[in-house]
């Protein structure tokens, strides 16, 4: 007996009994259907000499995996292959033929090594020789092959059972194992493929027929002989119906995998996508015409799996044009052209279906799902051409997803046409729908929410919506407030404005509109006040609020400062005096007087009001507080103008004064701009240019005095100054020959003084003193001119500075 791993062997004089024995559960091992008998055997089966024409028993074997070796008398080793029964070597050995001549020959014997399962030795006497191989594995596959493929002869159709075609592609995967290289599992693959063919298990042999290399299966071979088995005398397939284009389905769809699994991996060319394209294609094609033919639920579920997997790779017109040909509902249509890609086809496609109205509204929110997977650059457009159609379908899912997109950058002012068209869509159904109640007697009650009022719901939420998010659009806050103006509870839009107006920023909305619009409204006055006063407009919001909300006019006034505040509250107590009569109006009045605080209305300002016949209790205490008030005024009046006597008389002083002021200059003095002598020993060196003398100390020429001022003078300045000197010219030249007494000179000195002053010596002193004015106003040492000419630089300053520096560099080169 010989044991290799679980293969043992017994030889008799008859051949060898051999197996595998099963270390699994015994009762498990005699209920299978894999040629095992009770007792933990296996695959056994008997090894006939005569079979393999071996005549008389040899005198050992030996077991390996895959072979016996057998020893016979003459000395020669047989291999035989455990797997086709069959001799597959005859070895004479020398050296045994050698041993067996001699007088006293040993016994030979065939050895195992328990250390290396599947080694062969051959021992006689002291010698020891080795007849495995470690080769043995090599063409194994080849005969496992052949012997399944010598096993397809005796087909027949109860070999295609579930159970059969496992244990045949259990046996083919074995052969894989076996294989070394690609090239031989590639073959094995291909035989597999044509053995199953020959079973008529045609969609399991497309499947292994897409697996195989397109040098050993052409595409265009193997696709041909799937689509038309009938010119290859086979037939038909025994897993579909007669029309059925079930195996070409699978090779298409195995071939379709590889190319993706190899797309992933190496990097997309244009081959790549025309074969996608023509194979998605073909598939969709061939899917379609079997749902038609079979009317399978299995055919609707494969269709949409594999669009679903593979709409990118394909080309998504050719498939939508597919689809369209064979009558596709609109739902396929887009959930193909959505996973493709194509959102603008998926939205129209799923927008198409209109049998009825839950068809109409689930198909407008399988174009919102749609949309919300979409990047809104670059399919914007599609939200807003189709954003009314959706609006008017699906309001709430539609409002719901533009809301959620909106910080994506879906835009709402491109979404308002379709908001307006919607809404007037409403509008118009609504007044539709009132008339037909006028004309039919109501049977029962209407329903809670009808779609216009869903609409109208929707389109309210996303505008609310957008501007919570910061929406500074002024069409869409002139819209929503609109909308407000048309709901019975004024809350809402009251709340807006609040919020829109205490921001402390410049409101996003047209005032102007929204006033008119509210004021057209005849209602929501509270609302109405509260645009007068965004406006600025208190006075016309306070008289609003009195007729409405009297405590809210007196609140506005109060809020109100400066000289309006006054204003606003006579309004409020005129008002309060012309609503009630007799005593009733003179304490409303005074409450209004007391309200307003204190300093802004007396009780002579609500005189006006109160009636000519009152008696003077009720507002008595008013009276005195005014009469207190004014006296308290009238003393701090008269402080006032005593202070202000005294501080006249003060002025009127000093100006006697300075009239009588004498100033004595030295007998030798010079201008202190231009440094020229003015006087010498008391006589005056220049006596056509005369000189000022200023309380500074400081004499200047005017000649010096007049370019000093003209620098610092405005354009128009300068212009007034040199027409006052000419006119001064020509009345000193009028006046010198009316008297001759030597122009302005003389008239300095005194002139004609005592007697009475022709009409051109005054209009000369006028002019003179107006020039004086203007020159002569402040010394220029001292004064302003000196004080702005700080920042102006000293004269030469820069060129000396340069000069001295040039001179410094110079000295340094020389020494």
């Amino acid at each position: 007996m010989k044991i290799v791993g679980d293969d043992f062997a017994f030889m008799s004089e008859f051949g060898i009994y051999y197996g595998t024995i099963d270390r699994g559960n015994a009762a498990a091992a005699s209920s299978s259907k894999n040629n095992s008998k009770p007792g933990g055997v296996k695959d056994s089966s008997i090894l006939m000499f005569e079979d393999i024409k071996i005549f008389s028993p040899p005198v050992g074997f030996g077991l390996t995996k895959y072979h016996f070796v057998l020893l016979e008398s003459s000395g020669t080793l047989t291999f035989v292959s455990r797997i086709s029964n069959k001799i597959v070597q005859r070895d004479r050995i020398p050296e045994l033929h050698a041993i067996s001549t001699s007088p006293h020959p040993p016994n030979p014997e065939l050895i195992s090594d328990a250390r290396r399962p599947g080694s062969v030795w051959l021992r006689r006497g002291e010698n020891l020789f080795t007849v495995s191989s470690p080769y043995e594995e090599r063409d194994i596959w080849r005969l496992r092959l052949r012997k399944i493929l010598e096993g397809s002869g005796n087909a027949s159709a109860s070999t295609n059972t579930a159970e059969q075609i496992k244990s045949d592609e259990d046996a083919f995967d074995d052969v894989v194992t076996l294989c070394q290289n690609t090239s031989e599992r590639s073959i094995v693959n291909l035989c597999r493929a044509e053995y199953h063919l020959s079973k008529e298990r045609d969609v399991l042999a497309a499947r292994w027929f897409a697996k195989a290399p397109k040098d050993l299966a052409s595409f265009a071979a193997s696709a041909l002989r799937l689509c038309l088995p009938n010119l290859l005398g086979t037939s038909e397939s025994t897993q579909a119906s007669p029309t059925s284009n079930a195996a070409l389905i699978a090779y298409l769809t195995e071939t379709f995998t590889k190319l993706t699994k190899q797309h992933q991996v190496k990097s997309s060319n244009l081959n790549n996508n025309l074969q996608f394209a023509m194979l998605g294609a073909w598939l969709t094609e061939l899917l379609l015409a079997d749902r038609a033919l079979l009317a399978s639920k299995n055919n609707d579920a494969a269709i949409g799996q594999f669009l679903a997997h593979h709409a990118k790779l394909l080309d998504s017109a050719t498939t939508l044009k597919v689809l369209a040909s064979h009558d596709a509902g609109p739902h396929e249509i887009a959930a193909a052209a959505a996973a493709s890609g194509d959102y603008a086809s998926a939205v129209a496609s799923a927008l198409g279906i209109k049998n009825i109205e839950q068809s109409r509204t689930k198909g407008a929110i399988a174009a919102v799902r749609i949309l919300e997977n979409s990047e809104i650059s670059k399919f914007a457009d599609v939200y807003y051409r189709h954003a009314a159609e959706l609006l008017s379908r699906a309001p709430i899912e539609a409002g719901a997803s533009f809301l959620r997109r909106y910080k994506d950058g879906l835009d709402p002012t491109k979404l308002l046409p379709a908001i307006l068209h919607v809404q007037r869509l409403a509008e118009e159904r609504r007044e539709l729908e009132d008339d037909e109640e006028d004309d039919e007697p109501a049977v029962g009650t209407d329903a809670p929410h009808s779609l216009e009022d869903l609409m109208e719901e929707a389109i309210l939420r996303y505008l609310e919506g957008v501007v919570k998010l910061g929406c500074k659009s002024t069409a869409i806050h002139n819209y929503l407030l609109s909308l407000y103006t048309e709901l019975d509870d004024e809350q809402p839009l009251f709340r807006y404005l609040t919020n829109i107006t205490s921001s402390g920023s410049t409101p996003p909305l047209d005032l102007s509109f929204s006033l008119r619009c509210v004021l057209k409204s005849q209602r929501h006055h509270r609302s109405a006040v509260k645009l007068y006063m965004a406006m600025g407009m208190r006075r016309a919001a306070v008289e609003l609020a009195l007729k409405v909300d009297p405590a809210l006019a007196r609140e506005l006034a109060k809020n109100t400062v400066g000289v309006e505040k006054k204003e606003l509250w006579l309004l409020i107590a005129q008002n309060a005096a012309a609503a009630e009569e007799g005593g009733d109006s003179v304490a409303k009045v005074i409450s209004v007087l007391r309200e307003s605080g204190e300093g802004v209305l007396s009780i002579e300002d609500v005189l006006p009001f109160l009636p000519d016949f009152s008696t003077i209790d009720t507002f008595k205490d008013e009276i005195v507080a005014a009469l207190t008030v004014y006296s308290e005024k009238i003393n701090n009046y008269k402080d006032s103008m005593a202070e202000c006597d005294l501080a006249c008389d003060d002025y009127r002083e000093e100006i006697e004064a300075l009239k009588k002021k004498k100033m004595e200059v030295e007998p030798t003095f010079k201008c202190a701009i231009s440094g020229r002598d003015i006087l010498v020993g008391g006589e005056r060196v220049d006596k056509d240019d005369h000189y000022y003398a200023f309380p500074s100390g400081f004499k200047v020429y005017d000649s010096e005095l007049r370019r000093v001022v003209m620098e610092v003078l405005e354009d128009d300045e300068k212009e007034a100054l040199e027409g006052l000197m000419k006119e001064i010219g020509e009345m000193e030249r009028l006046v010198k020959e009316e008297d001759g007494m030597g122009g302005l000179g003389g008239l300095g000195k005194g002139g004609n003084v005592e007697g009475v002053m022709t009409r051109n010596q005054q209009r000369l002193v006028e002019l003179r003193k107006r020039y004086d004015d203007i020159v002569a106003k402040e010394c220029p040492l001292t004064g302003d001119i000196m004080i702005n000419s700080i920042e102006t630089p000293i004269e030469g300053w820069d060129d000396d500075l340069s000069s001295s520096k040039e001179e410094k560099k110079d000295a340094e080169v020389g020494s």
